[in-house]
């Protein structure tokens, strides 16, 4: 679980008791409450996005469903979709503080500081007196270059929480950046002490004693960085440049060399993205004029730059059926339903899927589950309708035909299909 931002509303067990109601958000909402007690993520988060689509509809809606999916998403490792729940919470209850607190959390962990800072700035208006906020805002500010605003946030968090470790390191860490190491010191050593997990401390103690000339001691806090956050490309860098120093030319190349792989890893990810983008793009005008095998050799070579780009196995998928190709079709949906299991869309594909290749209680599923995810997906009605036809189910036929027509009226097909039901149950 992501760190807990409010005692209550963050953990997803206790948001059943933030909300009462019978109506049909709250049945999905509860559902997929029940779910997550379960254990069962995936589930939950089918359940979590169709009460989301139904309260955006309601008059009066409820911000629940998104912060339960956000922070779901944040449980599964997709950041991305996370933000876009937490957004779209906030659009609903602007100053609602969970939600807020939450999407910061995520926003600082990727230096999305822009995106954060009228946030933040907001919960210090709301919550003036809360100490995280303002040293949230004191970081923010500190990389956007307001030194002296920075500075004064991380003041006001340790005025009212003086055992806040994260706002004495950024303080500390300003100290040093305006050549003030005997400042600093004091404030690293104590946070160091109070968070004796985290690596920053320790990261930049090592660069003031580096400053001072005391090196034995700025290797013993850089080696303790690295402890604790092997990882960490700086670390290795500072460590570098330490063991030159000393002369200790053997550790000198092999921190400099895991700090270059742990960059070229960084740089890889983010143009394997950038590289997947550009052949989605291109795959695009293909797919337009016919030509699918063209674009499935592109979507192909998309997918082993990114693989785990949903949208890649996504849209594979789609061409893969078109070509019945099936084996691979099913493969690659079951792939993006794993990664995004609250896109309806993957569902309908892995239903369209197991529909063709005569898979009909699958292809139930998997329909029923799109729809629990999109209660207005009316193709997935249609299909539910269709497999009912086939197995001359037509008052079944008739119920899911019904639903299509009224959630997309303009639509002539599903029309004449109800029609069709009609006739085979002998109605008028």
């Amino acid at each position: 679980m992501s760190q807990k931002t409010a005692a209550c509303l963050i953990n997803l067990l206790c948001l059943a008791a933030a909300r009462a109601g019978g109506d049909n958000c709250d049945a999905a909402y509860q559902r997929g409450l029940a779910h997550y007690r379960e254990k069962q993520l995936d589930a939950a988060m089918t359940d979590f996005a169709g009460a989301a689509e139904c309260e955006a509809k309601s008059q009066h809606p409820s911000s629940l469903p998104n912060i339960a999916l956000a922070e779901a998403y944040v449980e599964k490792g997709d950041d991305n979709r996370a933000l876009a729940n937490y957004e779209m919470a906030l659009r609903i209850r602007p100053d609602d503080i969970s939600a807020l607190r939450a999407a910061v959390i995520v926003y600082l962990r990727h230096d999305f500081n822009d995106r954060a800072a009228p946030l933040v700035e907001r919960l210090t208006r709301l919550i003036p007196n809360d100490a995280q906020a303002h040293a949230d805002l004191g970081a923010i500010y500190a990389a956007s270059g307001k030194p002296a605003e920075a500075e004064r946030q991380f003041r006001t968090a340790l005025s009212l929480d003086p055992k806040h470790a994260s706002a004495m390191t950024g303080l500390g860490s300003l100290l040093l950046r305006t050549d003030r190491p005997d400042d600093a010191l004091p404030l690293l050593k104590r946070a160091a002490e109070l968070s004796p997990d985290s690596w920053e401390p320790h990261y930049l103690l090592g660069s003031a004693y580096t400053r001072s000339g005391e090196i034995k001691q700025a290797l013993l806090d850089m080696e303790a960085a690295r402890e604790r956050a092997p990882d960490e490309p700086q670390v290795h860098y500072g460590l570098a440049m330490l063991y030159g120093r000393l002369e200790r030319t053997a550790d000198r190349d092999k921190a400099l060399a895991r700090f270059s792989e742990l960059r070229s890893r960084s740089d890889h990810v983010r143009l394997a993205r950038r590289d997947a983008g550009l052949l989605i793009a291109k795959s695009a005008p293909l797919v337009s004029s016919g030509n699918l095998s063209a674009a499935v050799e592109l979507l192909e070579e998309a997918q082993r730059v990114d693989p785990n780009n949903e949208q890649v196995l996504f849209r594979l998928g789609g061409l893969y059926y078109d070509v019945n190709r099936y084996n691979e079709a099913r493969t690659t949906a079951r792939q993006a339903i794993a990664l995004a299991p609250s896109d309806w869309r993957y569902h309908y594909l892995a239903g369209l899927i197991e529909k063709d290749t005569g898979n009909l209680a699958q292809a139930r599923s998997a329909f029923e589950t799109a729809i629990r995810a999109r209660p207005a997906a009316a193709d997935a009605y249609n299909q539910l309708g269709d497999m009912a036809m086939r197995q001359s189910r037509p008052e079944e036929a008739i119920r899911h035909f019904e639903r299509a027509v009224r959630i997309d009226p303009a639509d002539t097909a599903y029309k004449l299909n109800l029609a069709a039901a009609y006739r085979a149950a002998g109605r008028k």
